[in-house]
């Protein structure tokens, strides 16, 4: 904030000094046994001197744009960095992968709640596709507005995580997932996942890559029966 200041500062010096240069040049310019009328001696300084002014204020206001961008950049950064961990290990839970034995169903209806408060105070700072995208990607994942009272429930494979976890699952966990019936698949969760990160990166000035075409779908389902 200090250096903004200072910046527009020095433009509202240097302003008068190049429009007061301008003029003195000028009347220098003019020899005395011209007779040059008047009102040529009085324009063409005011011209000068308000195409300056004009040039100054452009100048300070693209200053002061660049910096409320560079801190907007800034803080969507910080966001970044504290959902992006968070969608993955929703990612991880749903896909089986990575560290997803440490994170319990209601761990991951946890997470949810976290990154709902996250992106509803801070999502105005993004472009409104980014609010779409995330919303797409967690009614991908969950069930929400369920009953009165009730937390949202997963939209994972029931069956197939009591499996994976064996003698570990939870009798109580059930209640925290939909009917089988409903359950997204998989590579529909990897899908809109991407597309919410490809956005975000867009957004903070990360080039954007390609996200699930058929070529990464082909290795995403190889990936998973493997």
């Amino acid at each position: 904030m200090f250096q903004k200041r200072l910046r527009i500062t020095a433009w509202a010096i240097v302003t008068p000094v190049v429009c007061l240069s301008g003029t003195m040049l000028h009347a220098e310019a003019i020899p005395p046994t011209t007779g040059a009328p008047l009102w040529s001696l009085i324009a063409t300084p005011m011209l000068t001197g308000a195409i300056g002014i004009v040039a100054a204020y452009i100048a300070i206001r693209f200053d002061a744009r660049k910096s409320v961008n560079q801190e907007l950049i800034k803080k969507r950064i910080s966001v970044y960095d504290s959902v992006a961990p968070k969608l993955n290990e929703l990612l991880c839970f749903f896909l089986s992968r990575g560290s997803w034995k440490s994170l319990n169903p209601p761990l991951i209806i946890q997470r949810k709640r976290e990154l709902d408060q996250t992106i509803y105070i801070y999502g105005p700072l993004f472009s409104p596709s980014i609010f779409e995208q995330y919303n797409i990607f967690i009614h991908t994942c969950f069930k929400t507005f369920v009953a009165v009272g009730r937390d949202a429930c997963l939209r994972a494979d029931r069956n197939r995580l009591k499996i994976e976890w064996g003698s570990e699952w939870k009798p109580e966990w059930d209640s925290c997932f939909v009917a089988p019936a409903e359950a997204a698949k998989s590579e529909d969760v990897m899908q809109e996942y991407n597309k919410l990160l490809a956005q975000l990166a867009t957004e903070i000035g990360a080039r954007r890559q390609p996200v699930y075409t058929k070529t990464a779908k082909a290795k995403w389902r190889r990936w998973v029966r493997a």
